[in-house]
């Protein structure tokens, strides 16, 4: 096997995304959400507009199964507002939220509200979906992780322990990046050449001086910080918060996130431009990247604000 880039950490700064807590007051509705006036895709007034989504059958199942989610939103003022204006958005033909008037909707202001919304909205428009019968089949279901966190490989006598690792546990990502020159050649040496402790910009400037490689590079890099982070480099212990995220409880949603192309760069721009990461400048990323990239993560950010909220805190 040729030479490989000894990869070590997962790009996105899990102490930047730490969950804060947003459990402890569970409260009704604001309000202040109710004196919204209804929205339309593009965020104006729909007095006359069609029923809204939550009356629908449909919507009224999901809204329901998303009580949990509801009344953490709820219990933040910014994010009550967010979920107010919501419920005026109407159903598409396929039954679900009208993703174009959601996004219009107001964002949640701090770190504790964006993550509450991140966990509603992906409870609304993703994760709630499946239960509902009046829902389509079909709305709702993620991409399947197995094609990074389930390869099939062989045995491998590398000495090196990352490129045996990789040998045994991501041979399939490996090698789709290995035949694709931009990946393995021209993103790869630019990441080298950013060094071990590079910066997020230049990694950032990598991505988008090879757009080809990305494709490529984000699941055979998401494998490896999945499953070799140990063995590439990584702590033999990881830090807690870390492996709360992606290793463990919230390794699926990070999974189906990390290597998606879109979503990849999703997370390289929340790691280069937002230190503080809020719906201003997660919404800021969103609209640099392929919109099918924000359910996915938008469904990791709310795991990670539920299962990790006091891990990494």
């Amino acid at each position: 096997m040729q030479a490989r880039i000894l990869h070590g950490a997962i790009l996105v700064t899990l102490a930047a995304l730490a969950p804060v807590s947003v459990g402890a007051s569970i409260a009704a509705c604001s309000s202040s959400s109710a004196a919204l006036p209804p929205v339309t895709a593009d965020g104006g007034d729909a007095t006359t507009a069609a029923a809204s989504w939550p009356s629908t059958p449909c919507g009224a199942c999901v809204v329901s199964g998303c009580g949990p989610q509801r009344q953490v939103c709820d219990s933040e003022p910014s994010c009550a507002a967010h979920s107010g204006c919501a419920d005026k958005c109407t159903a598409m033909p396929d039954g679900t939220i009208d993703a174009a008037c959601l996004a219009a909707c107001p964002g949640g202001d701090n770190a504790v509200a964006s993550k509450s919304r991140a966990a509603y909205d992906a409870c609304i428009t993703t994760t709630g979906l499946p239960a509902c019968s009046a829902c389509p089949a079909s709305v709702g279901a993620a991409p399947s992780a197995d094609d990074v966190l389930a390869q099939k490989c062989g045995t491998s006598t590398d000495p090196n322990t990352c490129f045996k690792c990789e040998d045994e546990r991501c041979c399939n990502t490996y090698a789709a990046c290995d035949a694709e020159p931009e990946c393995k050649v021209q993103l790869e040496g630019c990441l080298k050449a950013c060094g071990a402790d590079g910066t997020a910009a230049c990694r950032s400037a990598c991505y988008a001086a090879h757009p080809k490689g990305v494709a490529t590079w984000a699941p055979r890099t998401t494998c490896l910080d999945t499953r070799c982070i140990t063995e590439c480099g990584g702590p033999a212990t990881p830090d807690p918060c870390f492996d709360c995220g992606v290793l463990s409880s919230c390794r699926d949603t990070h999974a189906r996130c990390a290597s998606n192309e879109g979503c990849f760069l999703l997370l390289a721009c929340l790691d280069t431009d937002c230190p503080n990461v809020t719906d201003t400048c997660i919404k800021s990323c969103k609209a640099k990247v392929d919109p099918s990239a924000a359910p996915l993560f938008d469904a990791w950010f709310s795991c990670t604000a539920v299962a990790c909220d006091k891990i990494c805190n």
